[in-house]
């Protein structure tokens, strides 16, 4: 996602996690720390959050999801 302010860590996600961790990565010692978890406010049909940008101080984030929402009918009494 991106470097940390003095490009000593990274922040990094993985794909498919709902809602989305963000962790911050020590690159020397390869720690990680959960920073933020991002989710939409309405979580219906997401199946994809991606693609995820953070500043590099940490404190703001910006972040795409994809949304598939379907109609389901039922009909009864056809001839």
């Amino acid at each position: 996602m991106g470097w940390s302010a003095d490009s000593r860590n990274l922040y990094i996600f993985r794909q498919g996690e709902f809602p989305a961790k963000v962790y911050l990565l020590d690159i020397e010692n390869n720690q990680k720390k959960l920073v933020n978890e991002l989710m939409p406010r309405d979580p219906a049909g997401v199946n994809l959050i991606s693609p995820i940008l953070v500043t590099p101080d940490g404190k703001s984030y910006v972040y795409g999801y994809r949304r598939i929402l379907s109609d389901l009918y039922l009909v009864e009494g056809l001839k």
